[in-house]
């Protein structure tokens, strides 16, 4: 099992440390932004403070030696900028842990490949700082209706990807090819966590598509999307989505911004075929001749 190394620092000095750290061949990192949130339109935004100290975490994988990333981490940040040089480094492991969620469909998304209930079915998971930890209300939902289906032989498209946990269930559920886009660089970890599962159909893109540098295939039977309002209607209308795909998954969208979708899929020949809302949250299925 990964653990993580925390690391408090000055957040106007995280971009800094981050790039010493990347130089120095650590990239498996994250931190939690210091923010107040906001309501708006397409969901929720935030206000960023910057008068205050972070945590910096590092996932460190379980067949590496944690005394020399420790070693290299602070050797690393000594020799960073004044800032972070001044703060007394703090080098503590905690093991990564999260108890398995059981969802309503009578699957388990679990946090430990060798533990199990032999009386549900598992989508194993081992999160490594991608966005996709099973927590979200969005992933979720979403899990509850990719594993309520059959997918034998379809194409399946899952933009914004993060952890790969939407498209492995795809996988799982017999998906006979699965195409997962992130704007990050997230390969190796979808890879990992596919592995766990047992499944080796999910190609993994890095490709920023709003800014269209990736080329869709024709043919998706199921493209799914766990973004936001706003983004999710310009991914669909720029790269005519509607046309290639037989069912849209929506979710990370908030219920006062729903209609801003559902309309736009509407006019574009799609209904509703399943939705679920968890608090503020909803997910959506939307085919065409529904």
């Amino acid at each position: 099992m990964a653990k993580q190394l925390t690391i408090n620092i000055p957040y106007t000095a995280v971009d800094d440390a981050i790039e010493k750290l990347n130089i120095a061949g650590i990239f498996n990192l994250y931190y939690e932004q210091p923010f107040e949130t906001t309501i708006e339109d397409n969901g929720y935004g935030i206000e960023v403070k910057d008068d205050t100290d972070i945590q910096l975490h590092i996932i460190v994988e379980e067949n590496n030696d944690t005394t020399e990333v420790s070693r290299l981490v602070s050797e690393t940040l000594k020799v960073s900028s004044e800032e972070i040089s001044q703060v007394d480094i703090t080098l503590d492991y905690t093991p990564v842990q999260f108890e398995d969620i059981k969802l309503k469909n009578g699957w388990t998304i679990c946090y430990d490949e060798n533990v199990g209930d032999s009386e549900r079915k598992m989508i194993y998971l081992d999160p490594q700082g991608a966005f996709g930890t099973g927590i979200h209300e969005t992933t979720q939902d979403c899990l509850q209706i990719i594993l309520g289906h059959e997918l034998g032989g379809f194409n399946v498209l899952d933009i914004g990807t993060g952890s790969g946990v939407l498209a492995i269930a795809a996988a799982v559920k017999g998906a006979s090819n699965v195409t997962a886009i992130d704007i990050e660089p997230v390969e190796r970890e979808v890879l990992h966590q596919a592995k766990l599962n047992d499944v080796t159909n999910i190609n993994v893109h890095q490709a920023d598509v709003i800014k269209s540098e990736y080329s869709f295939p024709e043919r998706i039977d199921w493209t799914i999307i766990n973004i936001g309002a706003d983004e999710t209607v310009k991914i669909i209308e720029q790269e005519q989505l509607y046309r290639y795909s037989k069912c849209l998954l929506i979710s990370g969208v908030v219920e006062w911004n729903e209609e801003k979708v559902s309309t736009y899929l509407r006019n574009v020949g799609f209904e509703v075929s399943e939705r679920i809302q968890t608090n503020e949250w909803v997910t959506a299925l939307y085919c065409k001749g529904v």
